[in-house]
């Protein structure tokens, strides 16, 4: 299904098309495409950027389009997104999901909203472009379970990250799968989840639930610097590293996940770029990378 038919499907409003720049807008989040990456943007800044189920849903929605994109990257060699950026308007990163939506809602309606925001948590790390949180003030429970979610992160010097659930009796389980997943100690993950108490920046940092650290009145710029560093290299070669990672991470057999990763590389090494850059080495070029 092509980009043009996922919009018309989902009744998405086209406000701009300029050279090198699209911006789709909605309620609540915002896509906008420049110079090869794509930016998903929390904008319900009022609220604190709650992730509610229809904004969960939009979410999802953003990342089918840029996934579509990707896969149909040989129509549009010179323009597809090679990177993603999630980021939000406002002081508050995402305060998570919204307590008043979860309050009034029956036992089915809140399994709904749970396994949406399951899916595309999972969708985030399954996906075949690398995606980046950027990320100011404070992500709580969910908001912090996507950051988590996301391959790699940026955040301010202010930023704190939380999962405060234990605080009014509910346990952040579902942000706890992601969290386990990013940080480098259980014990730690374990802590922010039975106190509720928030980590800063640089403990975050520390812990590699985010890769760099930038001064608060830098964090687009910084994130612009950050994500470069990514779209200079082969988007086909990242997207079958970003698969083969997260798989052989999943593999609790030693053996097993050498021998996934084995089939990863010499499939890897049959890609048209990976042949390229090969022979540029060899040839001691810079490599022209067709993804």
């Amino acid at each position: 299904m092509n980009t043009q038919k996922l919009l018309k499907l989902q009744n998405f409003s086209f406000k701009l098309n300029l050279q090198n720049k699209q911006i789709f807008s909605f309620s609540a989040v915002e896509l906008l495409e420049k110079d090869r990456v794509a930016y998903i943007t929390l904008n319900n800044a009022k609220k604190r950027n709650p992730l509610q189920l229809e904004v969960i849903k939009e979410l999802g929605e953003k990342l089918e389009i840029l996934k579509q994109s990707y896969e149909n990257r040989n129509k549009n060699l010179k323009n597809f997104p090679k990177c993603i950026v999630i980021k939000s308007e406002g002081p508050v990163f995402s305060a998570g999901h919204d307590l008043k939506e979860v309050n009034k809602n029956s036992k089915q309606e809140n399994y709904a909203l749970f396994n949406k925001c399951s899916q595309v948590m999972a969708g985030i790390q399954k996906h075949p472009l690398p995606v980046v949180a950027s990320v100011q003030g404070l992500a709580t429970a969910a908001g912090c379970q996507l950051v988590a979610a996301c391959d790699m992160a940026v955040g301010t010097e202010s930023s704190r990250y939380q999962t405060p659930g234990i605080k009014i009796g509910l346990f952040c389980t579902t942000p706890a799968v992601s969290l386990i997943r990013s940080l480098s100690s259980k014990k730690k993950a374990m802590e922010m989840l039975c106190t509720g108490d928030p980590i800063s920046a640089q403990e975050a940092y520390n812990l590699g639930l985010i890769n760099q650290i930038v001064k608060d009145d830098k964090l687009e710029e910084e994130t612009l610097e950050f994500v470069k560093r990514i779209i200079v290299h082969s988007s086909e070669t990242i997207a079958l590293g970003k698969q083969a990672f997260y798989k052989q991470s999943a593999m609790e057999n030693l053996d097993e996940a050498y021998g996934y990763a084995t089939e990863k590389m010499v499939e890897n090494l049959q890609q048209e770029d990976c042949k390229e850059g090969i022979q540029s080495f060899v040839e001691k070029r810079h490599p022209h990378f067709k993804y």
